[in-house]
């Protein structure tokens, strides 16, 4: 059995790495892999627009969102990229990862697709592989984002861990209207979680597109 002892999850915003790969987040917890997860942009133009008054409001909650899938705090980096911006600061995002490669070591890297059509994302897509190529590289599941996106590996989940997923994502309160986009829905991480579980034999699953697998 493929084992990963150090992964990290890149989160071009606080939420991403939770809705694309929450379950498997508190799988490897769970399991004694070291996990960190690196959130490029805390968002704060976004929430300075939707009127929020306290611009480190996703902060907090991307830290209660780790706390409920066991991530340490000490496992946790955020950044300050500015929303939407990525592509103008492409080098600046490259020098970061970088500098995260070299201090950490990760055997493991999970990051947005290549189908992922957010400019932010798309951003961390490319810099990643450039930065990561000597580890292991998977590219996580963002339906409303992804054209074209095709699951060549399965994490199974059991239903606790994808109860987790779901308590990590009710921590952005900030974020609740976008349940009228369909993807902060309980429903909808369930159903996902069993449609990609029906697809590799077992209750619950998160698909991801493996790019590179160093064993």
């Amino acid at each position: 059995m493929m084992k990963t002892n150090r992964i990290i999850f890149l989160s071009p915003h606080t939420d991403d790495s939770e809705l694309g790969s929450g379950g498997t987040i508190s799988k490897m917890v769970e399991n004694g892999a070291d996990v960190w997860v690196v959130a490029f942009s805390k968002c704060e133009k976004s929430i300075k627009n939707s009127g929020l008054t306290d611009s480190k409001t996703l902060v907090s909650e991307f830290h209660n969102s780790m706390d409920v899938l066991g991530v340490a705090e000490n496992r946790r980096i955020t950044l300050d990229f500015e929303v939407r911006e990525f592509q103008r600061d492409r080098q600046l995002l490259l020098d970061n990862m970088i500098k995260i490669s070299k201090e950490i070591s990760p055997d493991t890297v999970v990051f947005p697709s290549k189908s992922d059509i957010h400019q932010d994302h798309s951003s961390v897509y490319l810099e990643a592989m450039r930065t990561f190529k000597n580890c292991s590289m998977w590219c996580y599941e963002m339906i409303w984002n992804n054209f074209g996106f095709d699951p060549n590996m399965f994490i199974s989940l059991n239903s606790s861990q994808i109860e987790k997923k779901i308590a990590a994502l009710s921590c952005y309160d900030s974020q609740k209207h976008t349940l009228k986009k369909g993807y902060f829905n309980d429903s909808f991480i369930r159903g996902l979680a069993v449609a990609r579980g029906i697809q590799c034999g077992c209750d619950f699953a998160e698909s991801f597109e493996a790019i590179r697998i160093i064993w």
